[in-house]
């Protein structure tokens, strides 16, 4: 896929300077903005039991955000398969898919944290042959048709608004994840994306007789704040986002998973690895070009780590004036 400007929203952070009432009020008034000023997609995280009120339904928020546009898309991303009954999530995004009149596209992921899977009573070891179950469901329901699900005919309705349901895009970072995407996914979101993995995922593809699907790169920076005063904003922004760097790496870390997080001392060190910008307009500007090249997407997460919502729209505005007019057109960096 060519490089697209998304915005993220993952509520997490939540009672640090806000609470998740004015975090979820505020990520719905930045969707609107972010239609307004020429986004393409809003995307959402999904975790749960998280102390720090991680969103655990992202097709809730994503359906108040459906209500107030008419034209950004919604990605579901990554929603946890083996954790949810593939009929009722199917349910729930054909319904999401009939209120925003065909703009949802849907990543769906293992899931990682063995905490989640004990608080659903679902065995981690069955991830893989639960999201193989499951990506089969979920297409089925999506015709609309009656079909056989453990034994039983069933039919989901209402059908989706787009032909044969949502894009299903699979996500992860090792050999099986690519096959899965191959064998049954519509597109690939590697969250490691190495050439190896890359070239693996094509070749399936071409092997089972399947058109190479778009690739979602997301390996661009975690987050970017635009700023007439980086120093001080720095000292605003940078404590939440090394609160989100390190929080990821650890979950990677105690869940024995590959990641692009990496744990982290202090913000110089945060600076160093390249994820999170505190950038003037200009250098946005700059930055958004290096990552278009790429082909990668950028997505910026105005409320990362729970960043009070007043600071984030000091960022967003500032952007709206002086980077996204530039950002419409190729520019000379």
């Amino acid at each position: 896929m060519s490089s697209e400007l998304w915005l993220r929203f993952d509520i997490r952070g939540a009672g640090w300077s806000a609470s998740s009432a004015e975090l979820c009020a505020a990520a719905i008034e930045q969707a609107v903005w972010a239609e307004q000023n020429g986004f393409d997609a809003v995307t959402f995280g999904e975790h749960h039991g998280a102390a720090d009120g991680y969103l655990p339904s992202p097709l809730v928020l994503a359906a108040a955000i459906a209500a107030r546009t008419h034209r950004i898309r919604l990605h579901l991303g990554a929603l946890l398969l083996p954790l949810s009954h593939p009929l009722r999530l199917a349910e729930d995004v054909s319904v999401l898919d009939n209120i925003s009149n065909g703009r949802v596209d849907v990543t769906l992921g293992l899931g990682y944290l063995p905490s989640e899977f004990s608080m659903f009573g679902v065995d981690i070891r069955r991830r893989g042959a639960l999201m193989d179950e499951g990506i089969a469901a979920l297409r089925a329901a999506f015709s609309g048709k009656p079909f056989e699900y453990r034994g039983v005919s069933v039919r989901v309705t209402p059908q989706p608004v787009q032909a044969g349901g949502p894009k299903l895009f699979i996500a992860g970072a090792v050999a099986a994840s690519a096959l899965r995407a191959a064998r049954l996914g519509d597109g690939f979101y590697p969250t490691l994306p190495t050439p190896e993995l890359l070239e693996l995922y094509r070749r399936e593809c071409q092997n089972l007789g399947r058109p190479v699907g778009p690739i979602i790169d997301m390996t661009g920076p975690a987050c970017v704040y635009v700023s007439l005063d980086p120093e001080r904003d720095w000292a605003r922004a940078g404590p939440h986002m090394l609160y989100e760097m390190n929080t990821y790496s650890r979950w990677a870390r105690e869940s024995g998973v590959l990641t692009p997080w990496q744990e982290v001392d202090d913000i110089e060190a945060l600076k160093a690895t390249g994820a999170y910008y505190v950038v003037t307009p200009d250098e946005c500007v700059a930055l958004f070009n290096r990552v278009r090249a790429a082909g990668k997407h950028i997505a910026f997460n105005p409320m990362c780590g729970g960043l009070h919502p007043d600071i984030a729209w000091q960022s967003l505005e500032l952007m709206a004036q002086a980077v996204l007019p530039r950002l419409r057109h190729p520019l000379e960096n």
